[in-house]
């Protein structure tokens, strides 16, 4: 982190690396009997992208996607199959494959890359990184059942949600703030406040709505790591998301 705040993008990337050799990654690189790619010309060649991580991760890094769709011959991501709906209707430019039962033989595939990978050619400096935007579509249909529950009224014409901890057992402290420091931000008056958080926090929550002026939504309860397409769909919703460095996120 350190190194990509100073600007020094190979420096970073390469501590990133060292990801893959940390006893605590639980995540296995998958052997595919291809070569790595490390920036080289994809112009006749079909490129295999496995997603490593979580959601979370796949879709903070699926911004590169979209590059290489347009650089390659061809794209093929491999991700899990509650992700594989979502990537294919995000990137119809790629072939989204369940990476369960993919058979690499029976690609085209001449190359391979990690996406969290794909960073180090494509992200060599802050000028590299695309202006923000909505790469990950929603379903439609799910968005539509849920509106009717995130309708802003004369006095909250704005609906904002907020996400405040992490589970991660490794670093779930350094990724969550407790609810209680979220007063100043949910006191602010015309803003009606939807909870996106997962996990059982109705303690937290029925706690800071004794306030006098705090109210949070938690009606319809969506989990995201049960029904991240209704996730998606509940954020689609609202105008505006808060959020600590979770899967919301």
């Amino acid at each position: 982190e350190a190194c990509f705040a100073l600007g020094q993008f190979d420096e970073a990337w390469d501590a990133y690396s060292w990801r893959k050799n940390a006893p605590e990654n639980p995540n296995i690189a998958p052997q595919y009997p291809l070569p790595v790619w490390h920036g080289e010309d994809l112009a006749e060649r079909t490129i295999l992208v496995w997603t490593e991580q979580g959601p979370g991760e796949t879709f903070l890094f699926a911004t590169t996607l979209n590059e290489i769709i347009t650089i390659s011959k061809k794209c093929i991501v491999a991700t899990t199959e509650r992700l594989q709906p979502i990537l294919a209707r995000s990137f119809p430019g790629a072939e989204v494959v369940n990476s369960a039962t993919l058979d690499v033989s029976s690609t085209a595939a001449d190359i391979q890359s990690s996406l969290l990978d794909l960073c180090r050619p494509l992200r060599r400096s802050w000028t590299d990184f695309p202006k923000p935007s909505s790469h990950i579509k929603p379903d439609q249909r799910r968005v539509e059942e849920l509106s009717p529950h995130y309708q802003p009224d004369n006095d909250n014409p704005l609906v904002v949600g907020i996400a405040w901890r992490s589970f991660n057992v490794s670093n779930a402290i350094e990724k969550s703030v407790p609810l209680d420091l979220w007063r100043p931000i949910l006191s602010v008056p015309g803003v009606r406040f939807v909870s996106l958080q997962y996990g059982d926090v109705k303690n937290e929550v029925e706690q800071i709505k004794t306030i006098p002026g705090i109210s949070i939504q938690t009606e319809p309860i969506l989990d995201p790591i049960t029904d991240i397409e209704g996730h998606l769909a509940q954020i689609a919703n609202l105008d505006l998301v808060i959020s600590t460095s979770n899967t919301t996120a």
